[in-house]
């Protein structure tokens, strides 16, 4: 299994998966019944499942790196669904053909087609648009054959570009009302926030990258019509709010900061840069190119508390935050906590001590969707999913219980 995403349907819980074996499934949250399995394709190999827009549409996404060379085999191919109920919206695959050989990688997020050009170059196009002009086939989940779903969008010439960028690592977000962008311009430790219509960095808009951490930093948009925005390093995540002022023009004020758990009173930026010196080591490419962080078990542990990940549920108006804390007498040993915050200020709420041990080598993802806490991770054996329902039954001060797993 490899990514789990959890959807509500006809008031009824479910889960949708995606398997190795190529199969979409969508399985009862409370019983684990099987309710519904679709396959997607004998000709491509689906890894990836994410949402395009939140509760409404997701995709599913194959890579063919192996076979770049060849300009009319598809660098990459969606099957996009929406859900309420489980449909089939569309079937493409982006080739070298149409879109330039400098084409490398793409994603589909909130109606818009983002693909990555060789020269950190990002190019954005509507995907809607694409769909509603070049569909040549209407297929529904119940009359595809059992080689799966065939394509149903085809391209043959280049389609109108509606922006474009040049970014560190391909990293480009897009938010906030009117809309704005923000990425890290090559070769510069600062993150730039502009308005999409004047293509200025906005006031304050030059927010700088944190070089003493375990993990880089990461700046995104909240899912929100808030216009806000979350500055997460390991040492504190900052709240920013993108304000607009009376000639059109923006500015961004800080909010509030939330701190790791058991860090909050005596946490403070210049503690964390000391305690950060030297932790992180770095794999390059032959052209300098950062392609992964190594953990050392040395390292492991040396941080005695940090954020890990936050996110922002729109249902539950809350700031979710992963905190990693390292066991002071236990070298390498780390507890994790989920820590639900105020949205409005900041405010702690809630602890969670996750049940599972953690281990800084493996991959982690850790999602919130009501009252479901989803701790997915890979080892060297594969992939492994935990899932939580959170319970307000358990009593405020008994510090022994944990959420039901």
């Amino acid at each position: 299994m490899d990514k789990v995403s959890y959807v509500t349907e006809d008031h009824r819980s479910h889960l949708i998966t995606l398997s190795r074996d190529n199969y979409i499934s969508l399985s009862d949250l409370d019983s684990g019944r099987p309710m519904k399995k679709v396959f997607l394709s004998n000709k491509f190999k689906f890894r990836q499942l994410s949402w395009n827009t939140a509760g409404e549409s997701f995709y599913v996404k194959a890579n063919n790196q192996s076979l770049l060379s060849n300009i009319s085999v598809p660098v990459a191919t969606f099957i996009v669904f929406e859900v309420f109920p489980l449909r089939l919206h569309s079937h493409i695959a982006l080739t070298k053909q149409v879109f330039k050989k400098s084409i490398s990688d793409a994603s589909i997020f909130q109606g818009l087609l983002i693909l990555m050009h060789s020269g950190n170059l990002v190019r954005l196009f509507s995907y809607d648009r694409l769909v509603e002009e070049f569909t040549n086939v209407a297929v529904s989940l119940d009359n595809f054959s059992a080689d799966g779903i065939p394509i149903t969008v085809e391209l043959k010439d280049l389609p109108p570009v509606l922006f474009e960028v040049k970014c560190n690592e391909h990293n480009l977000w897009l938010g906030g009302v009117p809309l704005h962008y923000l990425y890290q311009p090559n070769h510069q430790d600062v993150y730039k926030v502009c308005q999409l219509k004047t293509n200025q960095v906005v006031e304050k808009g030059s927010i700088p990258v944190s070089l003493d951490a375990y993990e880089t930093d990461n700046l995104f948009f909240l899912s929100d019509d808030s216009n806000r925005l979350v500055h997460v390093t390991v040492h504190y995540a900052q709240i920013l709010k993108i304000n607009i002022m009376d000639d059109g023009a923006s500015r961004i004020d800080e909010l509030f900061s939330v701190f790791p758990h058991e860090a909050e009173e005596n946490a403070t930026e210049n503690n964390w840069s000391n305690e950060m010196e030297g932790v992180r080591t770095w794999v390059m490419s032959s052209f300098g190119r950062i392609i992964k962080r190594r953990v050392s078990q040395d390292v492991v542990g040396a941080v005695s508390s940090r954020i890990f990940s936050l996110q922002y549920d729109n249902d539950l108006n809350l700031m979710v935050a992963t905190s990693l804390v390292a066991e002071q007498h236990k070298t390498g040993t780390i507890d994790a906590f989920v820590c639900f915050h105020d949205d409005d200020t900041g405010r702690k709420l809630k602890t969670v001590e996750l049940e599972e041990d953690w281990d800084d080598t493996y991959d982690h993802t850790i999602t919130l969707d009501l009252d479901t806490l989803i701790h997915t991770y890979k080892d060297y054996s594969g992939y492994c999913c935990v899932l939580y329902r959170l319970d307000r039954s358990i009593p405020e001060d008994n510090t022994e219980k944990r959420p039901k797993r």
